[in-house]
């Protein structure tokens, strides 16, 4: 099988077990929390993967791989999440399985991996801008923004008793205004960083890119 083929199967292989890990867990985010499952970052990295990968997943133009950049990252933190501290913690807490159930193990587990090795095997090398990886904050930027004006609006509790679907973008529960700056600056910090990491690693854009992404994006 040619690379091109294995690349292939994997983006169908992506959608497929994307698309059956959304509906597992919205389907049990309903009953739990309503329609407010929908503003879970975690749901919406897998909606985001979900949409790119089935519109763009097989382009191979310069623009293409750089918009990606917007979809990989979260998604990969989402991973990153899972794999290096929820399944730590949980291994301690003897509840491991818990995170293997399959409404949590698709979109936090699988589908973070399975994009990951996607973009680390088959993305090319010298594709990404300078100022790419400050781009791919939006995504957070954006993200925190809603949700603070819909608790700001609508005052429904989503999870736990909170406004918010995470306990670090509660005011109150992180001890006040001070401590949750520091704390959104520290996540600023660290998407920031992951993202840079992404870009170093493939490389800057090379001539042979500019000139076939020129008349694309300039």
């Amino acid at each position: 099988m040619t690379q091109e083929r294995r690349s292939t199967v994997l983006k169908w292989l992506i959608i497929l077990v994307t698309a059956a890990g959304i509906s597992i867990h919205v389907q049990y985010g309903l009953n739990e929390y309503g329609g407010y499952i929908f503003w879970f970052f975690t749901v919406i990295s897998n909606l985001f993967v979900l949409v790119f990968y089935t519109w763009k997943g097989f382009s191979q133009s310069p623009m293409s791989y750089r918009i990606k950049g917007f979809i990989v990252e979260p998604i990969i933190l989402t991973g990153i999440l899972n794999w290096f501290i929820l399944v730590p913690i949980a291994i301690q807490a003897n509840s491991v399985m818990l995170l293997f159930h399959p409404t949590n193990f698709f979109v936090h587990g699988l589908t973070p991996f399975l994009v990951f090795i996607d973009w680390f095997l088959y993305d090319p090398k010298h594709i990404y801008k300078k100022y790419d990886a400050l781009r791919w904050c939006v995504f957070p930027i954006l993200y925190m923004i809603a949700v603070y004006i819909r608790a700001w609006i609508q005052h429904n509790h989503v999870f736990n008793g909170s406004d918010f679907p995470y306990p670090f973008l509660d005011r109150s529960i992180m001890g006040g205004v001070g401590n949750l700056i520091l704390v959104l600056g520290l996540i600023f910090i660290v998407y920031l960083g992951v993202g840079h990491i992404m870009v170093k690693f493939k490389g800057y854009r090379t001539d042979k890119w500019q000139a076939a992404g020129q008349r694309i994006d300039g």
